[in-house]
């Protein structure tokens, strides 16, 4: 499943929100409507309202977890646990729906072995600066789309094949199958590239190596340090992109500082890159076998549970069988013990009879 981060927004809390006795910092947005900026997408009013009530009915309990920063796929999350959000709810606010809920945060947030003092920090900075944090939702959504001129949405299909330029933005549906699984806190201008337009026409590609690129910090680092070798490594896998697309990923890997001019790729350095994609495509095809087998699996049960209802069938038939040859016989039985006890009576009046006639006789 691919999870998905939101722009960051600013937290926007008044000082009078924060109930530094408590813990608890009242009335943080957690995502609002508008663009997400420098990715295509927009989130309308409809994907706050779909989020909220979302929220509300899974987590008005337990409320959803809040962590330092994002933790990625190849940092450990446990220590990063700072608090939840509770008592969700929508507001408008200059024209734009915001998702809206109160941050209570843990006194074992202090504890933390990994960003110690994290509750004392964010009651500090809340009170000091808010504008240096702002928060960003985890979730996955139900799909993309565009609209129509009338309004009406066209989703788009999943490789965005009948994206359209000509029709406005694309819009992230959070939709019935959407998930909403962290609303983090970040720092002001925090890098959260990896979201929203994974599905959406020649975004495609540009994304999924952004996602592999930011679990991956090592290689990350890498790329950035030796950007003139990764452009010469595209060239050597005959990789020949539009410029659109060709500018996307150096902007994506390097920013503002992308390399104009290409430079030799090491042929050591080729082989290593080359290594860590084969072991990725072996590690992928070991998921996909385990995937068939699991599949393999679970047909077997099927057959055995549709075989073991068969069985089940017969044997209620065969029961009410039984059932019904016993109640006949035992009807016959009463039958026979009533003409037995009918014959009996009728040879004690003829024997009686015959008796008077003897009698008369003498």
């Amino acid at each position: 499943m691919n999870w998905e981060k939101s722009t960051p927004t600013l937290l926007e809390f008044a000082a009078d929100n924060i109930d530094a006795a408590t813990g608890v910092i009242n009335i943080v947005v957690m995502v609002q409507e508008g663009p997400a900026l420098g990715h295509g997408v927009e989130l309308d009013a409809e994907f706050i309202n779909q989020i909220v009530a979302y929220d509300q009915a899974h987590f008005s309990k337990t409320g959803i977890k809040a962590r330092f920063g994002h933790p990625n796929a190849s940092n450990e999350t446990m220590g990063t646990q700072m608090g939840y959000f509770q008592n969700f709810r929508v507001r408008k606010k200059a024209g734009k729906m915001q998702a809206i809920a109160d941050l209570h945060l843990l006194d074992s947030a202090n504890l933390s072995p990994e960003k110690p003092n994290m509750k004392d920090w964010m009651l500090s900075m809340a009170a000091e600066a808010p504008d240096f944090i702002m928060s960003s939702i985890v979730f996955s959504p139900t799909g993309y789309f565009q609209k129509y001129t009338n309004g009406k949405k066209k989703a788009l299909d999943p490789n965005g094949d009948n994206y359209d330029p000509e029709q406005g933005p694309v819009y992230v549906d959070f939709g019935d199958n959407g998930q909403h699984y962290y609303t983090d806190l970040v720092e002001a201008g925090a890098a959260t590239t990896s979201l929203f337009s994974n599905q959406v026409n020649e975004h495609l590609f540009v994304v999924q190596v952004e996602n592999f690129i930011e679990n991956n910090p090592k290689l990350k680092q890498f790329i950035k340090a030796h950007p003139d070798r990764v452009q010469k490594f595209l060239q050597t896998l005959g990789i020949a992109p539009k410029k659109t697309l060709s500018m996307s990923i150096k902007e994506l890997f390097f920013g503002a500082n992308k390399p104009e001019d290409d430079v030799t790729l090491s042929a050591a350095e080729v082989t290593e890159l080359r290594e860590k994609m084969a072991s990725l495509e072996t590690k992928f095809a070991a998921l996909e076998t385990e995937n068939a087998e699991l599949k393999g699996k679970l047909a077997t049960a099927e057959t055995a549970l549709a075989t073991a209802n068969e069985y089940t069938a017969k044997y209620k038939q065969e029961a009410e069988a039984a059932k019904e040859d016993a109640r006949k016989l035992h009807t016959e039985g009463k039958k026979g013990i009533e003409l037995g006890k009918t014959e009996e009576v009728e040879l004690d009046i003829n024997k009686r009879a015959a008796a008077i006639a003897a009698s008369r006789k003498a």
